[in-house]
């Protein structure tokens, strides 16, 4: 994983200290390629971008549904409202493949 203390002091050994590939890569344990290509986006004056696709989670096909009971069950005295491991059972029966954890984690973070 790119780290940016890692990238600066791959940068400054280079630059400043002059240090060669092979000898950054012995001292930080990184490949001599990724080295090389940080050596290069530093001269070109680009910082490193991560770009990770937006994938559905499992909850996702599911999402409305959980607002809705979660909507219906703030009407409700605490004594009534649905438990966690009832919303799993009532999922699925919907067609949910996952385990309750994902759906607590999702309850959670609402």
């Amino acid at each position: 994983m790119i780290t940016m203390e890692m990238l600066g002091k791959v940068k400054r050994m280079y630059t400043r200290d002059k240090k060669s590939l092979h000898q950054i890569s012995k001292q930080t344990g990184l490949s001599r390629n990724t080295i090389c290509k940080w050596v290069k986006d530093a001269q070109k004056k680009e910082e490193p971008k991560y770009l990770r696709q937006e994938m559905p989670g499992k909850l996702t096909a599911f999402h409305e549904a959980l607002e809705l009971v979660l909507k219906a069950d703030a009407l409700r005295t605490k004594q009534y409202q649905r438990t966690a491991r009832a919303l799993c059972v009532e999922l699925k029966t919907q067609g949910y493949t996952g385990g309750c954890s994902r759906r607590r984690n999702w309850l959670d973070a609402q």
